[in-house]
């Protein structure tokens, strides 16, 4: 009768027996709130390899001419490609960073709350790029407001808000040591820097802006100037040093978990194409012997003692007929001080990006305070630095080049060209900067589908946001087979691809 007695007197809610039973029922295992640092550790290894890495390998590194198929393909461009993955995760990602943000606004923790938004907003960057219009202004509201298909924003309406919010988090940094740190550890981009992040934000900007610069030209101008003008206000990378970019650390294959790193280790060589071979061989840049690899042929022929020369050869973009292919051993790869460079950092956002995104906008007539040569020289200088050129003697020889020097008559195409060498493997920031501009020259082959409608101007929007939101319907209408249709920041930009076959050039240097 006791027991039962002293059940109920605690049934009932005495203080002596309910005090601590709350933090007695806790179950360390499974904690009912995520900490902020594993929230946004996770997100940066996810999204790393969706907008880095994974969808980088397949489609769009041939679409850039970053890379390119051995054999003749029936189908150019995949019309119902299968973008679910990528959709899935970024939604996935993007939610994780909306409950980071919310969770930084409960806790009045500033620069947790600036770090979501800039990775939001990165993250959504690329989400429009690739697609257009897509669910932004009510978005990640199914949980808060029960927005289950929320509605398609235009892009533009998005780009404005993108670079209004990356204004909004650069000023929400607290730069102070020990007012609000972020965990460097569980930081895989910035390593809890804050001045870094405050760099990325403003860079990031300044690339979202000249996205902007063919459609809406005086709000680019405004926000570029603003930028470059204030640098004290407005910090941009400065050098190598503050690239923004995945970090691996270690000596073996395991280290870096890149895919395209993993399949090189384990025999998946990838061909490179004869757009870049040709920009890289035809010029003597000191990169090619970085970016690629003479071909195999070549490279055991002169270790046998049978030839002289190591020879670099692309693959076309495209091949000639069903009956026209290349073997592997015969082409030139991805360079090995890439692709089995364990430690190799994957690029989000580098200093030699950001001085040809300055460049291009002095080139524009905006006063970002230096002198458009000058500016286009020292991003040539970072990019070299960047892939480990260093002989500054090798430099000045390339700068020399007049395929290089700095000529105003056609500054833009330089600019872009440079800049497209800059961002090898950064395929999906390379296919906005193409369609965005017309550079840097493409070389396609108009076969298939692109007889008639030309380069893609989208991935294809996935499955799931076609079929499972009935709001697609009132964006379907400006779309031609899932790939093509207008794209506000590529406004009145034609991609210009040549239309007949060119067999590929081989260069010849003396092994030495």
């Amino acid at each position: 009768m006791k027991k039962l007695i002293y059940l109920f007197t605690c049934i009932i809610g005495t203080a002596a027996c309910t005090d601590g039973f709350d933090e007695m029922n806790i179950d360390p295992n499974n904690p009912v709130k995520a900490s902020s640092q594993s929230i946004l550790l996770a997100a940066q290894r996810t999204i790393t390899h969706t907008l880095l890495d994974d969808n980088n390998v397949f489609t769009t590194l041939n679409w850039v001419q970053y890379h390119a198929k051995l054999g003749y393909s029936e189908q150019t461009y995949d019309i119902d490609w299968n973008t679910d993955a990528f959709f899935n995760n970024q939604t996935a990602v993007l939610n994780n960073l909306e409950l980071l943000r919310k969770q930084a606004v409960s806790d009045e923790h500033a620069n947790y709350e600036a770090v979501a938004i800039i990775m939001k907003t990165w993250v959504f960057s690329y989400f429009t790029d690739m697609y257009g219009d897509i669910p932004y202004s009510e978005a990640l509201k199914a949980m808060d407001e029960n927005i289950l298909y929320p509605k398609f924003d235009t892009q533009e309406s998005i780009y404005n808000d993108l670079v209004a919010k990356l204004k909004e988090a650069d000023a929400k940094i607290e730069l102070e040591p020990g007012v609000a740190d972020i965990d460097g550890a569980s930081d895989i981009f910035c390593q809890g820097d804050m001045l870094k992040w405050k760099k990325f934000a403003n860079s990031l900007r300044a690339r979202l802006l000249l996205r902007m610069s063919e459609s809406a030209a005086d709000v680019a101008k405004a926000g570029l100037e603003e930028i470059f003008q204030n640098p004290d206000t407005y910090p941009v990378l400065e050098d190598n040093l503050d690239n923004v970019g995945v970090k691996f650390i270690g000596e073996t294959s395991g280290v870096n978990t890149s895919i395209f790193v993993q399949q090189t280790n384990n025999g998946q060589v990838r061909a490179v194409s004869t757009t870049l071979v040709d920009l890289l061989c035809a010029n003597n840049d000191p990169r090619r012997t970085i970016m690629l690899n003479a071909t195999k042929k070549s490279v055991d022929s002169v270790t046998a003692g049978v030839w002289t020369e190591y020879e670099y050869q692309g693959v076309p973009p495209a091949v000639l007929s069903p009956f026209n292919s290349f073997q592997i051993n015969d082409v030139s790869t991805v360079g090995d001080a890439i692709s089995l460079d364990y430690s190799r950092p994957i690029d989000v956002l580098t200093y030699g990006e950001v001085l040809f995104i300055k460049a291009e906008a002095a080139s524009k007539g905006y006063n970002v305070g230096s002198n458009v040569a000058d500016i286009y020289v020292e991003g040539v200088k970072a990019s070299m630095e960047k892939w480990g050129v260093t002989d500054q003697g090798t430099v000045d020889q390339y700068l020399a080049l007049p395929f290089v020097a700095f000529d105003s008559s056609r500054a833009q195409e330089q600019i872009i060209t440079q800049r497209y060498i800059e961002q090898f493997h950064q395929a999906l920031n390379t296919f906005a900067m193409i369609r965005r501009s017309g550079f840097s020259g493409l070389k396609w082959v108009s076969i298939g589908f692109s007889i008639e409608n030309g380069y893609p101007d989208r991935i294809p929007y996935s499955h799931n946001m076609r079929g499972g939101n009935p709001n697609f319907e009132t964006i379907a209408p400006q779309l031609t087979k899932n790939l093509w249709g207008n794209m506000w920041f590529a406004k009145d930009i034609t991609v210009t691809t040549a239309a007949a076959y060119e067999e590929p050039v081989v260069y010849k240097f003396i092994y030495n």
